[in-house]
C-alpha cells in the first residue's frame, strides 16, 4: 500500500469514527469503484474491531477478530499455514494472560508484550559489533 491509499484509508477511517460518534456533517467517501467497496469494507470492520476492544476481554477480543476477518480460514489455505495457524493459537494463549485486566490495559499491555518479543525474534548480535 504507496503513502497516497494509505494516507485517503487513514482519512476513511477517520470518517466512519465520526460518523459513528453522531457527526452532523460528514464528508462524502475518498474512494469509487471496487477499490472503494473493498476500502469501506475494510474500515467498517476495523472500526467494528476498535469499538469491541472498548468493553471486551482480550481473549474474546482475539476470537472476534480471527472469526470476523476469517483469518483462520485464510492461514489455512496458505501451504505453511497449519504450521502458521498454531503461532496463532500460542498467541492467543499469550493473549490468556492479561484477562484479569481492563479492556483497555489488556490489549495494550498485550501489544507492548508482542512488540518486545517481536524486536529480541529481529535482534541479530553481530550487526552491533
Amino acid at each position: 500500500m504507496g503513502a497516497s491509499t494509505y494516507d485517503a484509508l487513514r482519512l476513511l477511517v477517520d470518517l466512519k469514527q465520526k460518523q459513528n460518534a453522531g457527526a452532523a456533517q460528514v464528508p462524502e467517501m475518498p474512494f469509487e469503484g471496487r477499490a472503494g467497496d473493498t476500502l469501506a469494507r475494510f474500515s467498517e470492520m476495523m472500526a467494528g474491531f476498535v469499538e469491541k476492544s472498548q468493553n471486551t476481554n482480550l481473549v474474546e477480543l482475539f476470537d472476534f477478530v480471527v472469526e470476523s476477518s476469517n483469518y483462520k480460514q485464510f492461514t489455512l489455505n496458505d501451504p505453511d499455514g497449519a504450521e502458521r495457524w498454531e503461532n496463532i493459537l500460542e498467541l492467543r494463549t499469550v493473549a490468556q494472560q492479561y484477562k484479569d485486566l481492563s479492556p483497555r490495559e489488556s490489549l495494550a499491555a498485550f501489544l507492548e508484550s508482542v512488540a518486545l518479543v517481536s524486536d529480541v525474534d529481529g535482534y541479530d548480535a553481530s550487526l552491533t559489533g
